[in-house]
C-alpha cells in the first residue's frame, strides 16, 4: 500500500493513541525522537511535519505563511508515518 492511500489504522494506532501522541510530541523531552521520525518519514519535509506536529498548525494554514514543497495528501500522508515512526520510537524506548 502507498504511503499516501495509509491510515492510522493501517500503522496499529487509534484515535486515542494518536491524541496521546501528539500530546507527546509536544514535549521538550521527546523532541529528538519527534526529529528522528520526522525524517524517517520524509527528510525533506520534516522541518514541517515536526512544526505541524508540535504546534497543531494544519497544512493550509501553514501553507499560507510558507510554501511547502508537497500537496496536501502526501503532507498528511507522511505526517501520519511520522507520527507511526514517532510512535515505534516511544515503544522502543520505553
Amino acid at each position: 500500500m502507498r504511503t499516501r492511500e495509509k491510515q492510522y489504522r493501517h500503522y496499529g494506532i487509534s484515535p486515542e493513541r494518536v491524541e496521546e501522541l501528539l500530546t507527546l510530541a509536544r514535549s521538550e523531552d521527546n523532541q529528538e525522537l519527534l526529529q528522528k521520525a520526522a525524517e524517517s518519514s520524509c527528510p525533506w519535509l520534516s522541518d514541517y511535519l515536526i512544526r505541524s506536529l508540535t504546534s497543531g498548525v494544519g497544512y493550509e494554514q501553514m501553507y499560507k505563511q510558507i510554501y511547502i514543497p508537497a500537496t496536501k495528501v502526501d503532507f498528511y500522508a507522511y505526517r501520519r508515518k511520522a507520527l507511526a515512526a514517532f510512535n515505534d520510537l516511544l515503544r522502543r524506548k520505553g
